[in-house]
């Protein structure tokens, strides 16, 4: 009810981003922490607010790419969606400003730092983790949380000669 108070009065395009914001954020997330059904629905619920997105039928292969998720962000992050979203349109207006958008995204580092650059005054990093992973997933292994990260590198690091500072480049090399 709240989301639907909050975009009440924006054109039906923003709604349809909306929506489709909310596909984004759902593709990271297991199926343990938010089920397949409820994020369906969530999106079609969003689609159903206006006459002209209410007959948009969420595509089979959006919702089969809903079904699993790879990793469970934290309960801060399933409770405070609006903050994920909101890092999502940050970093959307950023990459669609950026001039050389292409070669950051398919640059490991530079989309890491890109990431990393965008400021939102908010708790996000689950959000910044999982979008590297979807963009990068053979470089950004499915895991949000940094803590996470930094316990795997702490536990395995040993297997290495030398541990990188970069906590995601040493867990590419274990």
């Amino acid at each position: 009810e709240k989301l639907r108070n909050q975009i009440e009065d924006v054109t039906d395009d923003a709604v349809l981003l909306m929506a489709e914001l909310h596909v984004v954020h759902f593709l990271m997330i297991w199926k343990g922490a938010i089920g397949a059904a409820k994020k369906v629905s969530d999106v079609e619920t969003i689609l159903s607010w206006r006459e002209s997105t209410a007959g948009i039928e969420v595509p089979t292969d959006i919702v089969d790419a809903l079904q699993t998720g790879v990793a469970h962000p934290g309960q801060w992050a399933v409770t405070y969606r609006h903050t994920q979203l909101g890092y999502l349109v940050r970093f959307a207006q950023v990459a669609l400003a950026t001039k050389n958008w292409l070669e950051v995204a398919g640059d490991p580092q530079q989309l890491k730092a890109f990431v990393e650059s965008i400021e939102t005054g908010r708790a996000d990093s689950a959000q910044r983790h999982s979008v590297l992973h979807l963009a990068l997933p053979d470089h950004f292994e499915p895991i949000a949380q940094p803590k996470h990260k930094d316990a795997i590198v702490v536990r395995y690091g040993e297997l290495l000669d030398a541990v990188p500072d970069d906590v995601d480049e040493a867990i590419l090399q274990i």
